[in-house]
């Protein structure tokens, strides 16, 4: 490895800083490493955190943002739900933004020899007051059984905006390693901002490690956010306070679909998002890897969600005719058990196993019955929800082992050298753990959790080359 390139790539990217959770609303920031898709769609909620940082079901609880690059010229969007349910102080209140950019590529991201880089700027207006947020939250806790949320509207005047944003990443003088097929190693630094008429200060900055397919990633990082100014609304002003800070993030993603976290370090607020994005560009250079990785976003009974990674290394790869598959699998949800008032049991598991179909990918309609076996680390943890928790936060960890079987419906052509095209597929899944112990409730000790369970799922995957 080149010593003095990489070193001089290292310091370039920590001094042009850099990251990624859509940490600036509104600004055309990419939902996967690499070059700005065509277009982009994310869903941002703080239930999708993986259970990692709190989740109060406050501040920007939820927000759908999109992007669209036509040539250098570049349109986005973002709608969040403000709340401030008044956890910190007596205020209360709420307030939903809206905020819309146009802007211009100053300099294009295309691929180089190892490096690629961006810098866009532009203008915008944001909204702010009541523009239907009330009734998308409380329609949905309606539909799942929570409380509603009940705060007052606050009103803001429509503001313009300025903004930039730019991003680096360098591969060059970085190696492949063997997990995943050969994945590129890569260091993206990424850094945004916006000012608003009103002297509303937003950016964001910060750097993180990508672990690189030809339409798949795995990355890690760490964010810097400030904010500042004069938000439109005191609800705003509270959700800036708790933004503000330094966060870590990471994510996964294959084919169009993508899933990332952040957990701000300073005030223990977590989000996650989901994102779709088409007109993707590779983030690497050269030939795909022949081999194959399937990456897939589950949706398991109790309103859990998850992110597995299947592929085919070596020997596993050629055992019993191409129908074994490695897999690593990461889940997280919660549940509301019967006579658990104002609790939640959160759910947080990690796992490795092998899959074994009854055949191997092929171009075509298939129909392939699968089973898996796994083992892994599995963590419950019992929280509080509500004014009069029945119990007091605690938690237990315990190794588990997890089977299952399934059916895989997949349907076009396998993707193919030249080609970015990935082949997707929609799997419905009966999955059963078993804690190798158990845990009782520290008021009431015959109550138990970490209990062995069954538990239906589908799963939407993408097939990539590597």
């Amino acid at each position: 490895m080149d010593v003095a390139r990489w070193s001089r790539a290292l310091l370039a990217s920590v001094l042009t800083l850099g990251v990624a959770l859509a940490a600036v609303p509104g600004l055309p920031d990419a939902p996967r490493p690499g070059p700005l898709p065509g277009a982009w769609l994310i869903w941002a909620n703080d239930t999708f955190d993986g259970e990692i940082g709190e989740t109060p079901d406050d501040l920007r609880t939820n927000a759908f943002a999109g992007g669209v690059r036509l040539g250098r010229i570049l349109l986005a969007a973002d709608y969040s739900i403000l709340t401030d349910r008044g956890f910190i102080d007596a205020h209360r209140g709420r307030s939903d933004e809206l905020t819309t950019t146009a802007g211009v590529l100053l300099i294009d991201d295309r691929l180089r020899d190892g490096w690629s880089a961006r810098l866009a700027a532009g203008v915008g207006a944001r909204w702010s007051g009541d523009l239907g947020g009330e009734g998308i939250q409380n329609g949905w806790h309606r539909q799942i059984g929570e409380d509603t949320i009940e705060v007052p509207y606050e009103e803001g005047d429509p503001v313009g905006l300025g903004w930039g944003e730019g991003a680096w990443l360098q591969t060059g003088g970085l190696p492949r390693v063997p997990l995943l097929a050969g994945g590129q190693l890569g260091i993206e630094a990424h850094a945004a901002g916006l000012v608003t008429g009103a002297g509303e200060i937003q950016a964001s900055a910060g750097v993180r490690l990508v672990l690189l397919g030809r339409d798949g990633w795995v990355h890690v990082g760490v964010v810097r956010d400030w904010r500042g100014g004069d938000p439109a609304t005191a609800t705003a002003a509270r959700v800036a306070e708790e933004e503000s800070g330094n966060a870590i993030e990471y994510g996964v993603g294959a084919g169009a679909l993508g899933l990332a976290f952040a957990v701000n370090l300073d005030h223990g607020y977590g989000s996650g998002a989901l994102s779709f994005a088409t007109g993707r560009r590779p983030a690497v250079a050269g030939p795909a890897q022949l081999a194959e990785v399937e990456g897939g976003l589950g949706l398991y009974a109790g309103y859990a969600l998850g992110w597995q990674y299947r592929w085919r290394p070596g020997l596993i790869g050629r055992l019993i005719g191409g129908r074994c598959a490695a897999l690593v699998d990461y889940r997280y949800g919660r549940v509301a058990p019967a006579g658990w008032e104002d609790n939640h049991l959160v759910a947080r598991q990690g796992l490795v196993g092998i899959e074994v179909a009854a055949a191997p990918p092929r171009d075509g309609f298939q129909l392939v019955p699968f089973v898996y076996v796994a083992g892994g680390v599995r963590q419950e943890a019992v929280t509080a929800v509500g004014d009069r928790p029945r119990y007091g936060d605690q938690d237990a960890v315990a190794p588990v082992v997890q089977g299952g079987l399934g059916l895989r419906i997949a349907a076009g052509r396998l993707p193919r050298a030249g080609g970015e095209a990935p082949r997707y597929a929609l799997s419905f899944t009966y999955d059963g753990w078993l804690p190798l112990r158990d845990a009782g409730l520290i008021e009431d000790p015959d109550e138990r959790y970490l209990l062995p369970a069954l538990a239906l799922g589908a799963r939407i995957s993408a097939l990539v080359r590597w």
